[in-house]
């Protein structure tokens, strides 16, 4: 029996699920955004309240995106074993336990180990938004929706930001802290009521009750139910991290992605964000820097 629901998905609208799982990944995303930049909205008053200098704090910065690429290479890639859903509940009260944490570090140390946390978190979950979105549209506007999807990363840092212009000189830079954990755990229930499962995942890993699921989704897409799951050939370590350094994956990475192929997008994704938060969290420590200028 062959089943491919992308099939389904380019031949007809979108429906009510879709784009509730499009707009509950962009919601995640903006809250990524928060999280990842939170640090740097905090780092002159920390410094301040513990008489450092802000250069003391880059061990901190390095920790967190230390933190996303363990989290991107290594942690996302499971999601194909437990679920996209479940990973990405995993990342949202991984990231909200941590950031609320940080709030009551004492020391550096400290916020390195809180920010290591949070950054396992936030990379995991950059790649796994981004998956789920361009397995739910069409191939043919899929560019646009992960686009905006990812496009929530830079609203949600913009957002805090004007946030933390007005918490942190009234409360502290701690409360900022707990205001972001606080904000990310809700997201717990968004994701659990409201996002729904990859198809693809319960048709390739074929969990308990698996059919029963994929029949409640396609029902919800206006699809036929199956009266049993196709079977799929299983290819052997389909998303190791040595699979990335392989031949195949030699072409551009535009045109893997063209292909559907779910590996290169978490690739090219977390690049993408790892290059954005690098230069993101430099600008902003320059703004710290004092400057003699006459």
């Amino acid at each position: 029996m062959h089943f491919d629901i992308k099939e389904y998905i380019d031949k007809n609208k979108m429906t009510r699920l879709q784009y509730a799982t499009v707009f509950v990944c962009l919601v995640i995303n903006m809250l990524d955004g928060m999280d990842v930049m939170v640090i740097s909205y905090t780092a002159p008053a920390i410094a301040k309240a513990w008489s450092i200098t802000p250069s003391a704090l880059g061990i901190v910065f390095s920790a967190g995106l230390l933190g996303m690429t363990i989290g991107a290479m290594f942690l996302a890639p499971r999601a194909d074993i437990i679920g996209r859903k479940k990973m990405i509940l995993l990342c949202a009260m991984l990231m909200g336990i941590s950031i609320f944490c940080t709030a009551f570090a004492q020391s550096i140390n400290y916020l390195i180990v809180f920010r290591l946390i949070s950054g396992i978190g936030i990379g995991a979950m950059l790649a796994s938004t981004a998956t789920l979105t361009s397995e739910y549209t069409p191939n043919k506007t899929k560019d646009f929706w992960v686009s905006f999807v990812v496009a929530g990363y830079p609203v949600g840092a913009v957002l805090s930001g004007l946030a933390a212009a007005k918490v942190i000189p009234q409360m502290g830079w701690a409360t900022m802290f707990q205001l972001a954990g606080f904000v990310t755990t809700l997201a717990v229930p968004l994701i659990y009521f409201f996002l729904s499962e990859s198809v693809d995942y319960y048709l390739k890993a074929k969990p308990k009750n698996a059919l029963l699921n994929v029949n409640a989704i396609l029902s919800k897409m206006d699809i036929a139910a199956l009266e049993t799951l196709p079977i799929r050939e299983h290819h052997k370590n389909e998303s190791s991290v040595s699979s990335l350094m392989t031949q195949e994956f030699k072409l551009p990475t535009g045109h893997k992605i063209a292909r559907g192929n779910v590996k290169s997008l978490k690739t090219n994704c977390f690049e993408a964000f790892y290059l954005l938060t690098y230069l993101i969290t430099g600008f902003k420590g320059l703004l710290t820097v004092p400057c003699n200028i006459p």
